[in-house]
């Protein structure tokens, strides 16, 4: 069963609008309709993603996930699990960073948090790590 995270608060902006729209269809086309689901046209909504194992697991779709939509994000997403240890995850000029309350509130890159934990299965397809050309020349042109 496990235990489910909520989005407990946010403050971000939508950088690129028309590149969160392209991503969109991205996930679609590879079949990753439920973060498809988070992305609506010219917004991304985290709530969405209450009920999901998120804070303790942090599977790589969703690690990668986070790391393509920091090309077009900007700002901080905090999720809190059922026991009360928290995450934040930040989006920073293409970077994405984490603070985990578990981890002895370390500030962590993506690549530091890295685990050996399969993919989970059905809930969601596997999310590439590599960005997709797009959002490379968007990273090109933000200069990030």
């Amino acid at each position: 069963m496990g235990i489910r995270s909520h989005c407990e608060s946010v403050d971000f902006d939508v950088v690129d609008k028309e590149a969160l729209n392209k991503y969109k269809a991205y996930l679609e086309g590879i079949g990753a309709t439920q973060l498809a689901k988070l992305l609506e046209k010219d917004t991304f909504d985290p709530y969405k993603m209450d009920g999901w194992k998120l804070v303790g697991y942090w599977y790589d779709d969703i690690q990668n996930f986070f790391r393509h939509i920091a090309v077009f994000i900007e700002g901080m997403i905090e999720f809190q699990n059922e026991e009360g240890e928290f995450a934040k995850v930040y989006f920073e000029k293409g970077e994405t960073r984490y603070v985990i309350s578990e981890v002895r509130w370390t500030y962590l890159s993506a690549d530091g948090l890295h685990q050996s934990v399969p993919n989970h299965g059905d809930a969601v397809p596997p999310v590439p790590r590599e960005l997709p050309d797009f959002l490379e020349e968007l990273k090109v042109r933000r200069n990030i």
